[in-house]
């Protein structure tokens, strides 16, 4: 139709169509804006700009049914892709036809960090690379390795899996009970010894002796027993086990030869003279002289002990 006709019942019941509309209106009407404040309506295919590696074509023929086919210029296999080049230790090195997108698992400590101008870095955020013991050779991954954990000594490793948890155990089990086995199997051959050797006699062998029993510390050796004596009014020599010369003592001499001293008269004393002991008569008196007592000898005159000599009298009392 040339002329837009339309009516305000066409609008409010909704029998408005296309064909109520003329071409050029019908275009104005159809433009899109990409916002509200957008300043200039325009078609689809002018709205739509490309960025790097992205293509927007129109698809049909002018006056025909088109549409927009946006596409990557860089991937998909086939020639002409870009390229991306990875760097790091190794120098550079570009790879052409690669994908559009590396997608890097974080949740296995990959972290992926924009560095701006079309660069990213990717980096572990946690790992081992070494494993070390000190005065040992350093354990170094190559690639994905694998680690060896190995037991030794009574030390056991063993691994645990439960669901998603992993546990590698080391257990020392079995050398704990191998050694209570061997120290149970010591100590139940040492045991305290039931008696204690005597040492109440003479004479005896000096032993280190042999027995692996050990003494307790309160043990005892013992003493002789005491010997029963009679009362000491019926003790004689002879009841005593020992017999001599009646009234002689024991003496010794000068070269320590033994003997027996008799006296061989009443009142006679053991006396040690001119390096002899012997048996002599004590003769001794009392005179008072100014008042002073002395002892007085008279040799060859027996006197009682105990005989008083008087000056004035000339008596022994």
């Amino acid at each position: 139709m040339s002329t837009t006709q339309l009516r305000g019942s066409q609008i409010l019941d909704g029998t408005i169509t296309s064909a109520d509309v003329d071409d050029a209106l019908e275009k104005e009407l159809t433009k899109v804006r990409v916002t509200t404040d957008d300043l200039s309506a325009d078609f689809l295919s002018s709205k739509i700009v490309s960025g790097t590696g992205i293509s927007v074509t129109v698809v049909g023929a002018s006056g025909s049914n088109q549409t927009l086919r946006i596409a990557a210029t860089g991937g998909g296999g086939g020639g002409g892709g870009t390229s991306l080049t990875i760097s790091g230790a190794l120098g550079n090195v570009a790879y052409s036809d690669v994908p559009t997108s590396l997608v890097f698992d974080d949740g296995t400590g990959f972290q992926v960090q924009d560095l701006g101008a079309g660069a990213a870095k990717v980096t572990i955020a946690s790992h081992f690379k070494n494993i070390t013991v000190s005065g040992n050779q350093t354990l170094a991954a190559t690639g994905s390795d694998t680690v060896d954990v190995q037991g030794e000594g009574g030390v056991e490793v063993y691994t645990a899996v439960d669901g998603p948890a992993k546990a590698l155990i080391l257990s020392t089990n079995a050398l704990s009970q191998s050694l209570a086995s061997r120290i149970t199997g010591i100590t139940s051959t040492i045991v305290p010894a039931s008696y204690v050797q005597s040492g109440t006699s003479f004479s005896q062998v000096v032993l280190v002796g042999t027995s692996t029993q050990y003494a307790r510390a309160d043990h005892q050796h013992g003493t002789p027993a005491l010997p029963a004596h009679s009362g000491l009014s019926s003790l004689s020599w002879s009841g005593s086990g020992h017999t001599g010369v009646a009234n002689s003592v024991a003496t010794w001499n000068e070269s320590g030869v033994a003997a027996v001293s008799t006296p061989t008269a009443s009142g006679q004393v053991l006396s040690y003279q001119g390096g002899v002991l012997k048996w002599v008569t004590l003769a001794a008196g009392l005179s008072f002289y100014n008042e002073a007592t002395e002892i007085q000898e008279y040799p060859g005159t027996p006197v009682e002990l105990g005989s008083i000599y008087t000056a004035a009298a000339g008596t022994i009392a």
